[in-house]
């Protein structure tokens, strides 16, 4: 059995993967998931951009996987891994990018999730579809999407199970951009490039594990892009 390939490459410090097994429909191996982290681990990029090949961006879990596992508890064993992974890239203190050209659903969306942005086509479609199959979230999904579109807005969407829009995902507040197909890659680069032309330091703060606001700026007070923002006062 073969877990979803991914390709990737590094410019500029920014770290492009590409779910790369659109047979599967991308689906989330967890040797996909361990993948992720470690690329992320290895090139220790100042940003990540994931985007994919094929219809979808990402089925969800690997549904052949689970059924291949000899009993629940290996099963489990192998959800809480997974789930631990995609905790672990959500937390990594650097902007995190998603380009979607298709559909995502079910744990797709929770992979989606672990982005601060997601851009998309105007075609796309999404799903929390986990209901259908007599689930729930099982990687974390739930919290990250309900600190991003309101704890409601995702419990309504979950217990309905339905499929919505490009404009529709955008409005409850899961996609953060639309843009033409041609347009989506650059569009996304250029949203990395505005968050990287500022210091990296206030990234770690913002994009890592949560403080308090007071702590935050007193530790970023005078901090190498402080002193470097003052200077440009004072020249």
């Amino acid at each position: 059995m073969h877990s979803t390939k991914l390709n990737h490459h590094i410019s500029h410090q920014i770290l492009f993967i590409e779910l790369a097994s659109p047979s599967t429909q991308n689906a989330l191996h967890i040797d996909m998931a361990r993948n992720l982290v470690e690329l992320v681990k290895e090139y220790q990029p100042q940003g990540v951009m994931l985007s994919h090949q094929g219809p979808v961006f990402c089925s969800g879990g690997d549904l052949k996987f689970y059924q291949s596992l000899p009993s629940k508890e290996d099963g489990l064993r192998a959800n809480q891994e997974i789930r631990s992974l995609l905790d672990e890239l959500n937390s990594f203190p650097i902007p995190k990018i998603a380009l979607v050209h298709g559909a995502c659903f079910g744990g797709g969306v929770e992979l989606l999730s672990c982005f601060d942005f997601i851009y998309c086509t105007p075609s796309s479609l999404f799903g929390l579809w986990q209901r259908r199959i007599g689930l729930s979230f099982g990687w974390g999904g739930g919290a990250r999407l309900a600190r991003r579109m309101g704890d409601s807005v995702v419990k309504k969407w979950l217990l309905t199970a339905e499929t919505r829009s490009a404009y529709q995902a955008k409005k409850c507040g899961l996609v953060d951009q639309i843009e033409l197909s041609s347009r989506l890659k650059e569009g996304g680069v250029h949203q990395m490039q505005k968050i990287l032309r500022f210091g990296n330091e206030s990234l770690q703060h913002l994009l890592g594990p949560e403080q308090n606001e007071v702590q935050t700026f007193q530790s970023l007070w005078m901090c190498d892009s402080h002193q470097k923002a003052l200077k440009k006062f004072n020249s």
